[in-house]
C-alpha cells in the first residue's frame, strides 16, 4: 500500500474538519433542543437521545480542535481553545461524580428540560456514564494539545486518551450492531446514544490523527515497512472481524444455524481472512525488504566506490560508517573506526573544540561546508597529518539524526596552490623586471616620440623648402612658358620675314633675267639700253635696299635663334633642377613612408601623403625627362636654324655685293654709253652669275623657311611642355600646402 509523501501534512487537515462535523453535529442537536424536533435529538422515536449537555460538549470539543489547528492562531484563539477543552473535562467530571455520588449537580438540565421516562434515561437531561468518561478523555486530550502549542513542547498522551475514547466509541458501535445494550450502556444507567457513538469515532479521530508524525500515530504514518503494515492491518483488523461476526449472528437470530455454529464460523473466517492478510502483507513486506536492501546495497556500493572519504557520524560524534577511501586516507581497519569517536582522527590541537562545533551542528544542521577561511588537517594512524576539506550534510531517519562528513584529501591540492604560489611570486618578479624594462622602453619610446618630432619639425622645414622650390618652379615655368610664347611669336615672325625674302629673291631673280636679257638686247638699241639701264639702276637700288632688308632680317633671325638656344639652355638647367627636386622628392617620400611605418596608425595618414609626394615625384621626373628630350630636338633644331642663318647671311652679303656690283656696272654703262657694248658680256656674264647666286640664294632661304616652320613647331612643343610643367608644380605646391595644413 502506497502512502502519499504528504499524509503527514494532510492529516492535521483532516483533523480540523472532523473538528469541524463535530461542532455542526452539537449545533444541530442543540438546534433541535432549541426548536423542540425529536429528529435531531434522537435519530429514532425508540433510541436515546443525545442529551443537550453531550451536545454542547461535541461543539465545545469542536471549536477547541478547530482553533488549535489554527496556524496563525493568536494567544487568544489559544486560550479560548484550552477553556473549551476543560469545559469538556469539568462537564465530564460532574456527570461521573453525579453517578457515583447519587446526587444532582443540577448541570442536567441547565440547559433545556428534558420530560421523565425517556428512552433509556435514568435521570432526564444527564448524559451516559460511558459518554461523560470519553469526555474527559478528549477533554484532557484536548487540554495536553493546547498546553503543548502555548508552551512550545511536544503533546504528551494526547493521542492515548483519544484512543481510549475512541475505543468506547467503537465498544458501542459493536453494542448497536450486535443489539448487545450494555456495550453502550450499564445497568439501568443512560445509555449512550447512536448519533453521540457517531460524534465521539469523528471527535476522537481528529484528535488522535491532529499530530501524525507522533506517538501512535508516528508508527502508522511511517513511510517504512512498519507503517505500511500498519495501514493495511489497522483496517482489516477492524472491519473484517466486525462484519464477518455480524453477518453470522444473524444468521444465527434467524435459524439458519445455531450459536455455537456461528462462533465456530467466525473463528474460522478470522483465521482464514488473517491468514491470507499476513500472507499477502508478508509478501509485499519481503518486497520491500529485498528493494531496500538492494536499496542499501547500491547505497553501500556508492559509499564504498566514492573517491572520499565519507563517515557517518551520531549525535554523540560515534562513527557508524565508513568507507574504504577513508580506511586508506587515515590508515585505520574499518574495525577500528566503527563505534569510535570521530575526534581519533582530528589533531590533538584541535580536539577541545571540535565537541562544541558537532553540537552546535546538530543546533543548526544543513548542508555546509566545514572550517571556511582556516585550514582542516586529519591525523593518521601513523601520527602524520595531511590538510583536507570537509563537507556535513545531515541524515534525518526513525533511528536518529546523524551526519554524513565528506573528507577530501587536498595535499596534492595544497601542493599545486604551493606551487601556484610559487609561479605567482616568480611571475610577480618577472612583472617588475617587465615593468622595469617598459619603464626603460617607455623612456626610449619618449626620447623617440621627441626625435621624432624633432624630425618631423625638420620634416616641416623641409617641406617649407620644398613649397619654395616648388614656387621657384612654378615662377621658373610661368617664365619658360612666357619665352616659349615669345619665341613661338618670333618664329612666327622670322617665318613671315623668310616667306617675304623668298618672294623678294624671286622678284630679283626675275629682274636678273631681265637684266641679262636686257644686256643681249644692249647692242641693238642704246636709247633702250640708257632706259633699259635707268630700269636696271633703279632695280638694282632697291636690289640693294632689299637685300639690306634681308640682311637685317637674317640678323634678327639669327639673333632670335640664338636667344632661343639660350633660353633652351637655361630650360634644360631648369629641368636638371626640376630633376633633382624630383629625386629629393622621391628620396624625401621614402623617409616619410619609413617614419610613417614606425609611428604606427598614427602614421597612416602621413604615408598617405608620403605616397602622393612619391608619385608626384615619379611624374616630375617623367616630365621632366619629356620637356629635356624635347628641348634635345629644340636645340638640334635651332642649330640646323643657326647654319641655314649663317649660310643666308653669307648668301645675303654676297648679294649685296653683287647689287653693288652691278649698279656700279650701270652707273659706268650711264656714264657711257660707248662703252655699253664692251660691257654687254661682262653684263651677260654678271647677270648670269647673279642668277647662280640668285639660285642660291633660294634655295638658302627655303632652307631657312623650313628650318623657321620646325622651329615654330619645336616652340609650340616646347610651351605646351612648359605649361604641363607649370600646371605640375601648381599642383605641386597645391599638396605641400594641403600637408603642412
Amino acid at each position: 500500500m502506497y502512502v502519499p509523501r504528504d499524509i503527514r501534512q494532510l492529516m492535521p487537515l483532516w483533523s480540523r474538519r472532523l473538528g469541524g462535523v463535530s461542532i455542526v453535529v452539537g449545533s444541530m442537536v442543540l438546534l433541535g433542543w432549541l426548536l423542540d424536533i425529536p429528529t435531531l435529538k434522537s435519530l429514532h422515536p425508540d433510541l436515546v437521545t443525545m442529551k443537550a449537555n453531550t451536545a454542547l460538549c461535541f461543539l465545545s470539543g469542536g471549536v477547541s480542535l478547530y482553533l488549535w489547528h489554527g496556524s496563525d492562531a493568536s494567544l487568544r484563539q489559544q486560550r479560548a481553545a484550552s477553556w473549551c477543552a476543560q469545559a469538556l473535562v469539568l462537564v465530564g467530571g460532574l456527570t461521573l461524580a453525579e453517578y457515583l455520588l447519587g446526587r444532582d449537580f443540577g448541570i442536567d438540565q441547565l440547559l433545556f428540560r428534558e420530560a421523565e421516562g425517556a428512552v433509556a434515561t435514568s435521570s432526564p437531561g444527564r448524559m451516559a456514564p460511558n459518554t461523560a468518561l470519553s469526555f474527559i478523555l478528549l477533554g484532557l486530550a484536548l487540554t495536553n494539545l493546547t498546553r503543548s502549542r502555548q508552551e512550545d513542547q511536544l503533546p504528551r498522551y494526547s493521542q492515548e486518551l483519544a484512543l481510549a475514547a475512541l475505543v468506547i466509541a467503537l465498544i458501542a458501535l459493536f453494542g448497536y450492531a450486535y443489539g448487545v445494550h450494555t456495550l453502550y450502556g450499564f445497568a439501568s444507567y443512560t445509555r449512550m446514544a447512536v448519533h453521540t457513538m457517531g460524534a465521539f469515532l469523528v471527535l476522537a479521530s481528529g484528535v488522535l490523527i491532529a499530530v501524525p508524525n507522533q506517538g501512535l500515530m508516528a508508527v502508522v504514518t511511517a513511510p517504512g515497512s512498519g507503517g505500511q503494515l500498519a495501514r493495511r492491518l489497522l483496517p482489516a483488523a477492524l472491519a473484517i472481524p466486525a462484519i464477518v461476526g455480524w453477518l453470522f449472528m444473524e444468521g444465527a437470530r434467524k435459524g439458519a444455524y445455531d450459536m455455537a455454529f456461528a462462533l465456530t464460523l467466525v473463528v474460522v473466517s478470522n483465521i482464514l481472512v488473517f491468514s491470507v492478510l499476513i500472507w499477502w502483507n508478508s509478501r509485499s513486506v519481503e518486497q520491500v525488504d529485498r528493494e531496500r536492501q538492494q536499496t542499501e546495497e547500491r547505497f553501500r556500493n556508492a559509499i564504498e566506490a566514492a573517491p572520499n572519504g565519507i563517515f557517518i557520524v551520531d549525535r554523540n560524534g560515534r562513527i557508524i560508517l565508513v568507507n574504504a577511501r577513508a580506511e586508506q586516507m587515515f590508515g585505520y581497519p574499518r574495525t577500528e573506526l566503527l563505534g569510535q569517536s570521530i575526534e581519533m582522527l582530528v589533531p590533538e590541537r584541535f580536539r577541545a573544540r571540535h565537541s562544541s562545533y558537532l553540537t552546535s551542528y546538530f543546533h543548526n544542521p544543513s548542508t555546509r561546508p566545514i572550517g571556511t577561511g582556516r585550514d582542516l588537517f586529519g591525523k593518521c594512524r601513523d601520527e602524520r597529518e595531511f590538510p583536507v576539506d570537509i563537507g556535513l550534510s545531515p541524515i534525518h531517519s526513525d533511528e536518529g539524526d546523524f551526519v554524513l562528513t565528506t573528507v577530501i584529501d587536498i595535499s596534492a591540492r595544497k601542493e599545486t596552490e604551493d606551487a601556484l604560489r610559487q609561479a605567482r611570486d616568480q611571475l610577480e618578479v618577472r612583472v617588475e623586471e617587465r615593468t622595469r624594462d617598459l619603464a626603460t622602453a617607455n623612456d626610449a619610446a619618449q626620447a623617440e616620440i621627441i626625435e621624432r618630432k624633432r624630425v618631423e619639425q625638420q620634416l616641416i622645414q623641409l617641406m617649407t623648402e620644398v613649397q619654395k622650390t616648388v614656387d621657384i618652379l612654378a615662377a621658373s615655368a610661368s617664365e619658360i612658358v612666357a619665352s616659349t610664347t615669345q619665341v613661338a611669336s618670333s618664329s612666327a615672325e622670322t617665318a613671315t620675314a623668310v616667306s617675304q625674302t623668298m618672294a623678294t629673291v624671286e622678284e630679283v631673280k626675275q629682274t636678273s633675267q631681265l637684266a641679262a636679257e636686257k644686256a643681249r638686247q644692249v647692242s641693238e638699241s642704246a636709247q633702250r639700253t640708257v632706259e633699259i639701264s635707268k630700269s636696271g639702276r633703279k632695280s638694282v637700288d632697291e636690289s640693294v635696299e632689299s637685300m639690306h632688308r634681308i640682311q637685317e632680317q637674317m640678323e634678327s633671325i639669327a639673333e632670335s635663334i640664338v636667344r632661343l638656344s639660350e633660353q633652351g639652355q637655361a630650360i634644360g638647367e631648369i629641368i636638371a633642377t626640376v630633376n633633382d627636386l624630383a629625386e629629393q622628392s622621391n628620396l624625401l617620400a621614402v623617409n616619410a613612408a619609413i617614419e610613417a611605418a614606425k609611428a604606427g596608425d598614427q602614421g597612416k595618414g602621413f604615408a598617405v601623403v608620403a605616397q602622393e609626394v612619391k608619385s608626384l615625384a615619379e611624374q616630375s621626373k617623367q616630365a621632366t625627362a619629356q620637356v629635356r628630350a624635347i628641348l634635345g630636338d629644340i636645340q638640334k633644331a635651332t642649330g640646323g636654324a643657326v647654319m641655314a642663318t649663317e649660310q643666308g647671311n653669307k648668301a645675303v652679303e654676297a648679294g649685296v655685293k653683287l647689287s653693288a656690283e652691278v649698279g656700279e656696272s650701270i652707273r659706268v654703262l650711264a656714264e657711257s654709253i660707248a662703252e655699253a657694248a664692251r660691257a654687254a658680256t661682262q653684263i651677260a656674264v654678271s647677270a648670269q652669275q647673279q642668277m647662280v647666286g640668285m639660285d642660291q640664294a633660294v634655295l638658302a632661304i627655303q632652307n631657312i623657311r623650313e628650318a623657321s616652320s620646325q622651329n615654330v613647331a619645336s616652340t609650340r612643343q616646347t610651351e605646351s611642355t612648359a605649361q604641363s610643367l607649370h600646371e605640375l608644380g601648381v599642383k605641386l605646391k597645391q599638396l605641400v600646402t594641403s600637408y603642412r595644413a
